[in-house]
C-alpha cells in the first residue's frame, strides 16, 4: 500500500526543481503558470478541483526546468497522489489550502516571471514551512522535512 505521506515527501524534494526552473522557464511556462492558478480561483468551492489545479501549477514549473527525468518522476507522482485524493475523503481544510497556495504560489509565478531566484527561494522555505498535507490522510501537520 502506498504511503501518501511519502509521496507528498517526493514531491517536496523535487520543488527544488523550481530553482532550476527560474532560469529556464520561457514566456509560454509563465503564462502556464499564469493559467494554472486562474483555474485554482476557478475552483474555489471544490477541493478536489482546487487540488487538480494546484498540482497543474506544479508541474508547469517542473517542466520549465527542462531535465524529461526528472520531469517523469513528478508526472508520476502526481499521477498516484490524484488518484489518492480523489478517492479520500476532503475535509474542512480547503479553504486554508487554497488561500495559502494562491498566495504562495502567486508569488513563485511572479519569481519565475521575474527570473528572481532570491525571492524564489524565500517563497520557496515559506512554502515548506507553511504547507499542510491534507488532512484526509491522516497527516495533517507541518511538513515533516521542515526544521
Amino acid at each position: 500500500k502506498l504511503d501518501p505521506k511519502n509521496l507528498f515527501e517526493a514531491r517536496a524534494f523535487l520543488e527544488d526543481l523550481f530553482e532550476v526552473a527560474v532560469a529556464r522557464a520561457a514566456p509560454e511556462d509563465i503564462r502556464a503558470m499564469y493559467r494554472a492558478l486562474d483555474e485554482t480561483r476557478a475552483a474555489a468551492g471544490d477541493p478536489h478541483g482546487f487540488f487538480d489545479a494546484d498540482m497543474r501549477f506544479h508541474l508547469v514549473i517542473a517542466r520549465a526546468c527542462r531535465i524529461k527525468l526528472l520531469i517523469g518522476f513528478y508526472e508520476s507522482i502526481i499521477t498516484v497522489l490524484r488518484g489518492l485524493v480523489r478517492a479520500a475523503h476532503v475535509q474542512d481544510q480547503h479553504e486554508e489550502m487554497l488561500r495559502h497556495s494562491l498566495d504562495v504560489h502567486t508569488g513563485i509565478a511572479d519569481a519565475m516571471r521575474d527570473q528572481d531566484s532570491r525571492a524564489l527561494e524565500k517563497l520557496l522555505v515559506l512554502h515548506r514551512r507553511t504547507g499542510k498535507l491534507p488532512r484526509s490522510h491522516g497527516i495533517a501537520r507541518p511538513h515533516p522535512l521542515r526544521p
